[in-house]
């Protein structure tokens, strides 16, 4: 079959989608920002927390920073805390300090001296060249060892045995776990790591446990602080510039752990020591704990938050940026995009995708696949372009994947209440409303949003208006969601199911301030 969708260059575009379907250096060179300032602000002297959904460009932006740390030979590390889900606390926060540490480790060893001609090196991380060197390759050695000491003891803290006791808040009675009696006596070029039974304490509150930690660990890492703290100085000091930590995806970290992960990290980083970024989902994210003494940091006092969610609420916006994105790769292989997309289908990616550009990505190159396919099988009624057809096939099978999501990052406790709202949601939409709108009352009670929220960042529902109101309810304001395309598109399409066209500038405010809209949840 010929044609432009069947073209070589096409072919090679579709391959460089998929490659960089995972953020890393290579998609680094692909970043757009999704509002001006993004970047110069999220690079500043100032910590921060990233939010937005899986895919939104919280990992594009962090590998953004940091590639540019290191062409400026700025001392940087990135550390994927997905790699440490499950982990518990403080074997996590280990693992985190050991992964850190090399990370600096490494860059002492080739960013900070490795000369400029070194091609072999750099282009892996940009295309261009470095800047000039800051750090002496003599001291760069030294604290490099340093660092291969802190790291060594560090491993062989972690491998030692922990014992910790459980306390059964909900019913208000003790549960006793099995305890293990630690004993060691490890000694590092840190200092000695003398372990015994007396154990500092810390308490951590969920829906129904409060666990009380007798840990070794804990201590030692607490007296640590202050010598951690003096590491850190001492690569600001080497390189002659500040320094950066970068954590992603926070949220795969467990949940009532995140905030002491957090805490502990601020402490050391007080003074000024290097500068904190972290890339997180809102809604799966517990950053500060009240008590006495809190954990944690709050948003504004001790780290600001930086949105980069687009939603279908700002279409033009959004469409705008998406198509910036795939412009940066249809152009290194000369691909014209309004030649193998119609306007219905543009339209279409937008929505499918909620506005998420890793999904607006990875439906484009499904899309072209429904096309091919549609088209070999002589159906040229539609043109030889992708259609927003084509893209409705492709992201119908985007259903299971979202569900997997779920059980992916969604904890077991948490589960059965978000799959229930997704079902009864579904009902009301199907069922009721025969719409894909659904408006929600902004003073619903706290539950309900926040199981909401959830569900907009798990991106089986998106956001679309805010404050709306209805005749019939003066005072009442609502905000507008609109069910996931993958719902009710591809093999599960219905049949009579009206979908508001509310990003059409004809399309009415009144058009979706319909009292069957509104939601109202199910008794349980």
């Amino acid at each position: 079959m010929s044609g432009a969708l069947f073209n070589d260059d096409v072919q090679d575009l579709i391959t460089l989608i998929e490659e960089s379907t995972r953020a890393s250096s290579l998609t680094s060179q692909y970043f757009v920002e999704p509002a001006p300032g993004v970047l110069s602000r999220a690079k500043s002297r100032r910590h921060h927390i990233l939010f937005g959904r899986r895919g939104s460009g919280k990992s594009s932006l962090l590998n953004k920073i940091h590639s540019e740390n290191l062409i400026q030979r700025t001392p940087s590390a990135f550390v994927d805390l997905e790699k440490f889900k499950g982990h518990i606390y403080p074997d996590v926060l280990l693992s985190i300090l050991i992964e850190t540490f090399t990370a600096y480790e490494a860059w002492l060893k080739e960013a900070a001296i490795a000369p400029a001609s070194k091609k072999s090196f750099w282009s892996k991380i940009a295309q261009i060249g470095p800047t000039k060197r800051k750090a002496e390759k003599a001291k760069a050695k030294e604290l490099s060892e340093e660092l291969r000491v802190e790291i060594d003891t560090l491993n062989q803290l972690l491998q030692q045995e922990e014992r910790i006791s459980v306390e059964d808040t909900a019913h208000n009675e003790a549960e006793n776990s099995d305890e293990v009696q630690m004993g060691a006596n490890l000694n590092g070029g840190g200092g000695s790591l003398e372990a015994s039974a007396s154990a500092g304490r810390r308490s951590l509150t969920s829906r129904e446990k409060r666990k009380s930690y007798e840990t070794q660990k804990h201590q030692i890492l607490q007296r640590n602080i202050l010598r951690y703290q003096s590491l850190f100085a001492k690569i600001k000091s080497v390189s002659a510039s500040e320094v950066f930590l970068i954590f992603d995806d926070l949220y795969h970290i467990i949940r009532l752990d995140q905030a002491d992960v957090i805490d502990y990290f601020h402490k050391i980083a007080k003074g000024g020591s290097f500068w904190l970024k972290i890339g997180t989902v809102r809604h799966r994210t517990s950053h500060y704990r009240n008590g006495n003494p809190p954990v944690g940091v709050k948003l504004s006092d001790d780290i600001d938050a930086i949105d980069l969610d687009l939603t279908l609420e700002k279409y033009a916006t959004t469409k705008k940026f998406l198509f910036e994105v795939l412009s940066g790769y249809a152009n290194t292989h000369d691909v014209q995009i309004a030649s193998i997309l119609t306007d219905g289908a543009r339209d279409r990616l937008v929505l499918a995708s909620g506005g998420v550009a890793r999904d607006f990505l990875s439906l484009f190159r499904n899309s072209i696949y429904e096309a091919r396919e549609r088209l070999n099988s002589g159906d040229v009624a539609r043109g030889e372009k992708v259609t927003a057809e084509d893209v409705n096939r492709a992201s119908g099978q985007y259903y299971n994947d979202k569900l997997q999501e779920l059980e992916r990052d969604t904890a077991e406790n948490d589960q059965h209440q978000i799959e229930s709202e997704i079902e009864n949601l579904r009902s009301f939409c199907f069922e009721k409303s025969n719409s894909n709108i659904v408006l929600i009352r902004k003073d619903a009670n706290t539950e309900l949003r926040n199981v909401i929220g959830e569900l907009v960042d798990l991106k089986i529902i998106h956001q679309v208006r805010s404050g709306v109101s209805i005749r019939t309810e003066p005072g009442v304001r609502y905000d507008a969601f609109m069910l996931d395309y993958s719902f009710y598109t591809g093999d599960r399409t219905k049949r009579g199911f009206e979908i508001i066209d509310f990003w059409k500038s004809k399309t009415r405010d009144d058009e979706i301030r319909k009292k069957r809209f509104v939601y109202v949840p199910k008794e349980t």
